[in-house]
């Protein structure tokens, strides 16, 4: 059932960068839960890839019906390459004076501008930028001790001002209910040495929707938007990294029968031979691979489907 799905094409690649190269931020990294199915236990966390051949994210979705995503957000896991000089400086003695820790950049906020690709995504109050603090400390590349000079700075992308307006601006009626905006980034702090720094710009192409696979707990017939049909059940499809409100929305899926979600509207589940079985409706305490279960999380928010046909 796992599948990343993305609802349009996008404008622009989530890789591009522009601005001070010496602090980078080359791409957006994936989760640990996305890579791999999620184990119970195991701590979710964004890891900076240090190695040729890793993957990045490109780009992303957000679902702003309240009712499938109770809480919409865009978390990001931005990788920071510090590639300011390293040298250590020293007296005639051999001893340090100065040494690479002048370079580290210490993180004071994030500056987000939003640049709606549509016209119709910058009403309803929708905001140009967020500054969001944030803090973190980036050494450079063979800093002190030989450290790697990646790391990952985490942040929620989306402003509560920045949800509402698109909330607005794409409910059902008011009769666009799909668009792209691009997320511009730039992270900025000091150095050790006590210098203002910033990191070069980088671009993330969001697509924000509402009802993102055209089918919503509501139905909207005027607006081509309609509920799920008798003998199938509306479930998530998809799930945010760590838990993150984001890159899923709702789909209608077959219920009832075995491994499947239970059946809201009529019998919980039905057997081979088709009789009911209604003590068969249990808890789903394994979720299928591409779900997670998020226990924090208000339903359906990131469970596929907490009950299912045993």
């Amino acid at each position: 059932m796992r599948k990343i799905i993305l609802a349009a094409p996008l404008l622009v690649a989530g890789c591009l960068n522009q601005g001070n190269e010496s602090i980078d931020i080359p791409f957006a990294v994936l989760a640990t839960d996305e890579l791999q199915a999620p184990a119970p236990g195991t701590p979710c966390i964004w890891a900076p890839v240090t190695q040729a051949g890793g993957v990045f994210r490109s780009d992303g979705f957000v679902e702003l019906d309240t009712a499938i995503n109770s809480s919409p957000e865009y978390v990001l896991g931005l990788q920071v390459e510090n590639d300011l000089d390293n040298t250590v400086i020293v007296d005639s003695n051999g001893n340090p004076v100065d040494g690479p820790q002048r370079n580290e950049f210490h993180v004071q906020n994030a500056l987000i501008k939003y640049l709606p690709q549509q016209s119709y995504l910058s009403g309803n109050g929708m905001p140009q930028a967020a500054t969001i603090l944030v803090s973190g400390a980036f050494q450079p590349i063979g800093g002190a001790g030989g450290t790697q000079g990646a790391g990952v700075m985490v942040l929620n992308t989306l402003s509560g001002a920045a949800v509402q307006a698109l909330e607005a601006n794409l409910a059902p009626t008011s009769g666009n209910t799909q668009g792209d905006l691009v997320l511009q980034i730039q992270l900025n702090g000091v150095l050790g040495s006590g210098e203002a720094a910033s990191s070069g710009t980088f671009f993330f192409p969001l697509h924000v929707c509402y009802d993102c696979f055209g089918i919503g707990p509501t139905a909207y017939p005027s607006q081509g938007i309609a509920a799920c049909p008798a003998g199938t059940e509306l479930v998530v499809e998809g799930h945010g990294a760590c838990c993150s409100n984001q890159d899923f929305s709702a789909a209608c899926m077959s219920c009832g029968g075995k491994g499947e979600p239970c059946c809201s509207g009529g019998p919980a589940c039905i057997n081979a031979a088709g009789a009911t079985q209604t003590t068969s409706c249990l808890p789903l305490l394994t979720p299928a691979i591409g779900t997670e279960f998020c226990p924090g999380n208000a339903a359906p928010a990131e469970i596929a489907f907490s009950n299912a046909c045993q």
